[in-house]
């Protein structure tokens, strides 16, 4: 890794820069929500197959973030978000429509 300050190479692990002190990575990195709860909800009480498209999604948040991929991390996080959520509008139009049916039904 090299500095943004002075250009020295440091090791990759480096937290300072050997010649200018530069801080050069944080020490805690910044946690991103995998949205693996929703997406578990989702799967449970939803749409099924949206959901585990969610979770597996989800599972790979952690594992990309620890790997130091972090813009790959809150990608998959974005889509784990986006498939849980399509899920959730998908299962509320379709229990909205079985009550709608169920209402009709009983009126006739």
């Amino acid at each position: 890794m090299f500095c943004r300050k002075c250009g020295t190479r440091n090791d990759d692990n480096a937290y300072k820069c050997t010649q200018c002190s530069e801080v050069l990575q944080e020490l805690t990195p910044r946690k991103i929500d995998n949205n693996l709860g929703l997406a578990i909800l989702v799967t449970v009480l939803c749409c099924l197959p949206l959901g585990v498209v969610g979770i597996v999604h989800a599972a790979q948040v952690n594992a990309k973030a620890q790997a130091g991929d972090i813009a790959g991390a809150e990608e998959s996080a974005r889509k784990a978000k986006m498939w849980s959520l399509w899920g959730l509008g998908l299962g509320l139009v379709v229990f909205g429509g079985y009550v709608l049916l169920a209402l009709v039904g009983s009126a006739l």
